[in-house]
Formats: structure tokens, C-alpha cells, sequence
């Protein structure tokens, strides 16, 4: 409501957790190699301008098992020799997701409990509804 990017505009569900107003636009904070802003790429959403988080525990679980998602992505990717230095696409958004989670878990105690507790969920292999039948594919668990 006060943040003056969206003024004026009506923010919507972003492809991402979190919130955005529809306008792809990269941040200077993108590396190179990380996916675009484009609106449909969750992960390109971590580096657009017009994404904005939201101050919730289901925000921050969904988080944690997008980082998760990722964290399985980047362990099965098997590289060419000549590109084994290169970082994965995942592994910029795994970084970024980080960030995010390290941001909450240290703005106060409320926060810091809700990263506590969406970290634990993950554990347990409780996942946000958003990512849950991603993550049992990739960890090839029966429905």
C-alpha cells in the first residue's frame, strides 16, 4: 500500500512467492547468468524490481521449499567438464533465497520464529502447497 513502485497500482500474485504489479523490470542486483525477469520464471522473479515480499509465515515457508526446490535442481545437474565452473542458473537462486531468509530470520523475533519454523516444516517434508508436487517429483516420492 505505501510502496511508492507500485503506487497507484493493484499488486498481484507473482508467479514467485510474493507479490508484484505484472511489469518485468531486472534489478541491478541480477548476476548475468540468472534468469530474466519475464513473469513467468519464478526464479527471474528474485531479480525484478517490481517483486515485493510479503510479512507472512505461509510467505516464508513458501520461500524455504522454493529454496529447497532449488537446492534439489542444482544436486542432480551434472555439468559438462568445460563448464564445471560456470554456476547453475539454481544456484543464483539459491543464494537470493538465502538472502531473503537471512533477512527475516535476523529483522526480529516474530520473523526469526517464522523462518524457524518454516525451515523445520521443510525438514519434516511439509511442503507449501505452491511447491510441494514439484519437490515430491524431483524427490521421485509416490503421491
Amino acid at each position: 500500500r505505501n510502496d511508492p513502485a507500485l503506487a497507484g497500482l493493484n499488486p498481484e500474485e507473482s508467479v514467485a512467492p510474493g507479490e508484484c504489479d505484472g511489469i518485468p523490470q531486472a534489478s541491478p542486483l541480477k548476476p548475468a547468468s540468472a534468469p530474466e525477469a519475464d513473469c513467468q520464471n519464478p526464479s527471474g522473479c528474485l531479480w525484478c524490481y517490481h517483486h515485493r515480499d510479503i510479512d507472512t509465515l505461509d510467505y516464508v515457508w513458501s520461500l524455504a521449499c522454493f529454496r529447497h526446490l532449488k537446492i534439489l535442481e542444482s544436486s542432480r545437474y551434472c555439468p559438462p567438464t568445460k563448464e564445471r565452473r560456470d554456476p547453475h542458473p539454481a544456484d543464483h537462486a539459491i543464494k537470493r533465497l538465502s538472502e531473503k531468509l537471512a533477512w527475516f530470520r535476523d529483522s526480529n523475533a516474530k520473523r526469526r520464529g517464522w523462518v524457524e519454523e518454516a525451515l523445520a516444516r521443510v525438514e519434516e517434508g511439509r511442503y507449501h502447497d505452491q511447491w510441494a508436487y514439484l519437490i515430491e517429483d524431483m524427490e521421485g516420492r509416490p503421491e
